[in-house]
């Protein structure tokens, strides 16, 4: 999770950074995802975001 917050450059929701206190459009369209590599490091990939399907949008509108 830290690896991960420390690879996203902005501030956004509960992550607050000094260092980058702005939103990124850049980082608003992807999801940050950590796992093993192969020698045990750490490998960083972005995976973009999935648009929220209409109808789940609708429910979420719903609930305002």
């Amino acid at each position: 999770v830290t690896r991960a917050a420390l690879e996203r450059q902005e501030s956004r929701g509960a992550q607050f950074r000094a260092d980058y206190p702005e939103k990124s459009a850049d980082f608003g369209k992807v999801n940050i995802v950590v796992s093993k590599d192969p020698d045990g490091g750490m490998k960083i990939t972005r995976v973009p975001v999935v648009p929220v399907s209409p109808e789940l949008r609708t429910v979420i509108e719903e609930m305002k």
